[in-house]
């Protein structure tokens, strides 16, 4: 059901969750405003590996639904060339003891892999083909399909949530770690990752290396350099690239990847995922009138549930309409 008018909508934060809920409630029907603090280099958006993957996300059934969703979302996207989506085929390896999520058998050219090919410490391995998002493209693209079904963007920092819902009857959530001052949400936490960018040569095929005891490892490859990943660090917040995790994460990339210890380094991004033990996905009447939607706390799973949450969002706001959420 879209909007019968034209209704007011105003959308908090431009990372990949704001553009994503800022389009579906355009294409809705609704009269969208975005308001960003304008500083889009610095948002975990951007940093992002990314690749899809539920990630220090939860719970886990609305996890597995909102990825499944965003999967399907980002497998049309990716018919796009422009949009900086594209599907990539990869292995995930596990250690013995350790079952793989279930969802993996229903991903796109599932497949376990020979023996052989595990890695040593590893016990089994699959193969599947997953959407790789390059955000600095596909932030961008995002950008421009929301302008194009009507959104208009404000550079406008937001010190208190009653400026947004005094500006509108309308106002959906989406800042991110801002959260917990702005919501007064001290169950956010930041959970700091450091990423490593080399040279696109070395591999054409995706990584993952979730569960070893060496910690988390990722290789992603993208249209013009690998990013290489990551450190989880919870609590911590400084954002200059530490050399020692950068040499950690190549280390880890190396048993998988042995040519990438020749490998020059592009760059090194840092970024602070918003965590949280659920994701805040849900609608309140602040005053009469007035209804907040909050779409937050996706941890290391923003562009994973990013489409799938932006449709629970319009769900939401539906069912308010109805009448389902008090006024």
């Amino acid at each position: 059901m879209s909007a019968s008018r034209a209704e007011g909508a105003l959308v908090l934060g431009t990372g990949v969750s704001g553009l994503s809920c800022a389009l579906t409630l355009a294409r809705a029907g609704f009269a969208v405003e975005a308001w960003e603090r304008g500083d889009v280099a610095r948002e975990v958006s951007s940093v992002a590996a990314a690749i899809w993957y539920p990630y220090l996300a939860g719970p886990a059934g609305l996890v597995e639904r909102w990825a499944l969703e965003t999967l399907a979302g980002l497998e049309r996207i990716a018919a796009d060339r422009s949009s900086g989506v594209t599907l990539c085929d990869g292995i995930e390896v596990f250690p013995a003891g350790v079952e793989p999520p279930a969802f993996l058998r229903d991903l796109p050219a599932f497949r376990e892999i020979d023996p052989r090919e595990v890695p040593a410490g590893r016990a089994r391995g699959f193969a599947f083909r997953l959407p790789v998002v390059e955000m600095e493209i596909y932030l961008p693209w995002l950008r421009a399909r929301c302008a194009a079904a009507g959104v208009r963007f404000f550079q406008r920092e937001v010190r208190a949530l009653d400026e947004a819902i005094e500006h509108s009857a309308l106002v959906v959530n989406c800042t991110g770690l801002a959260s917990r001052e702005l919501a007064h949400d001290r169950a956010l936490v930041p959970i700091r990752g450091q990423v490593v960018r080399i040279a696109a040569r070395f591999t054409r095929t995706f990584v993952l290396d979730e569960r070893g005891p060496e910690g988390l490892c990722y290789i992603v490859p993208r249209s013009r350099d690998v990013i290489l990943g990551s450190s989880i660090a919870e609590g911590r917040t400084d954002l200059d690239p530490d050399p020692l995790e950068t040499a950690q994460i190549l280390a880890r990339a190396a048993r998988h990847l042995p040519g990438l210890t020749a490998a020059d380094v592009l760059g090194v991004k840092v970024g602070l995922r918003p965590g949280r033990p659920a994701v805040r996905l849900e609608a309140e009447r602040p005053r009469p009138g007035r209804l907040l939607v909050h779409d937050y706390g996706h941890g290391g799973a923003g562009v994973t549930l990013s489409l799938g949450c932006a449709e629970a969002v319009l769900a939401l706001v539906q069912a308010a309409r109805a009448g389902a959420v008090p006024r």
